[in-house]
């Protein structure tokens, strides 16, 4: 097994971007962000460069890696996982407001870990299998993660001293209670199982 196998190259990213990668909307705007953080001098994945690929109905990377995983959906989760909990940032694009499931989960994910996070806009709609604890999760924790327009991330290259990236808070910005924390890593779990099949 080489490095690069070893290593995938999005597992230390500055940051990764959490979206739902099946619509082509989403796509464009995830692409956008890479982008301007790219001119920012940050690394993200996927890159501005790299399109979508489907391995099936329900499940879209982004190219670079394919080499590297073949079609091991639960491979390049856990992997993903990993890179947001590593991260400087993770960016939520949440197109018209909305996130899907795996999007929800990972962002509830990032939540429980204590990642910096910024959403693109708020999040107005939840894909219809997102489960409710999710759901109530990243809702009543919303209000606490900041808003980073795709456009303002531009402007900021213009501007390098304001400061943009939220740092990890210590104490931890958000307080899930026993059973939140429980329900993200069930909820985790279940997304890894799921992408077994």
């Amino acid at each position: 097994m080489n490095s690069q196998k070893e290593r995938p190259s999005f597992l230390n990213v500055d940051v990764p971007i959490v979206s739902s990668y099946r619509k082509e909307q989403h796509v464009q705007e995830v692409k956008t962000a890479a982008l301007y953080f790219k001119n920012l001098g940050l690394s993200t994945y996927p890159d501005h460069l790299q399109n979508p690929i489907a391995i099936d109905g329900e499940f879209v990377f982004f190219g670079g890696d394919q080499e590297t995983f073949g079609n091991d959906k639960r491979r390049m989760e856990i992997i993903f996982l990993k890179a947001t909990n590593r991260a400087k940032l993770v960016y939520v694009v949440a197109t018209n407001g909305y996130l899907g499931r795996s999007a929800s989960i990972e962002l509830a994910f990032c939540l429980l870990m204590n990642t910096p996070i910024a959403l693109s806009q708020p999040i107005t709609e939840f894909a219809k299998e997102v489960p409710q604890e999710i759901k109530n999760i990243v809702e009543n924790n919303e209000a606490l993660l900041p808003i980073l327009p795709i456009k303002k991330i531009k402007e900021l290259e213009k501007d390098r001293t304001q400061p943009f990236l939220p740092r990890k808070e210590k104490p931890p910005l958000v307080i899930l209670d026993q059973k939140d924390k429980k329900a993200i890593l069930l909820s985790i779990r279940s997304l890894i199982r799921h992408l077994e099949q």
